[in-house]
């Protein structure tokens, strides 16, 4: 089941503390929405997204997609963003974009599924 975040959920989602107040302004910062892939009580995995307006359009952009290592290849990050593509739609939105690091094969694989290009690149400054 994918269902919204909630604070009681960090500690479940990083045992790092950094990423833990991070993960808590995310969850507590209404222009992103975080959303957990919850089995039976475990989550297995989260996607974090936001909504901005670029000028008159509306965009959601994936910015975080994690699944657990023993949770992997059972289709988990690809109901994640099925689900946050409906959620953009039924927010309105026109646009759908995802950010992945460069060379990470099983990303670019997953977003090609979904009908991705990847003709958005990016330089480090």
């Amino acid at each position: 089941m994918i269902r919204k975040a909630n604070v009681s959920d960090i500690n479940e989602l990083s045992d790092d503390f950094s990423t833990q107040v991070e993960m808590m302004n995310t969850i507590n910062d209404d222009s992103s929405s975080v959303f957990v892939y919850d089995s039976d009580n475990e989550i297995k995995g989260y996607i974090i997204s936001q909504i901005f307006s670029h000028g008159q359009e509306k965009i959601c952009c994936i910015e975080q997609l994690y699944v657990a290592k023993e949770a992997r290849n059972n289709h988990i990050g690809s109901e994640m963003i099925s689900f946050v593509r409906e959620f953009a739609s039924d927010m309105g939105c026109e646009t759908f974009m995802i950010g992945i690091w460069v060379n990470e094969i099983a990303a670019e694989k997953i977003c090609s599924s979904f009908g991705f290009s990847s003709d958005i690149l990016k330089i480090n400054l």
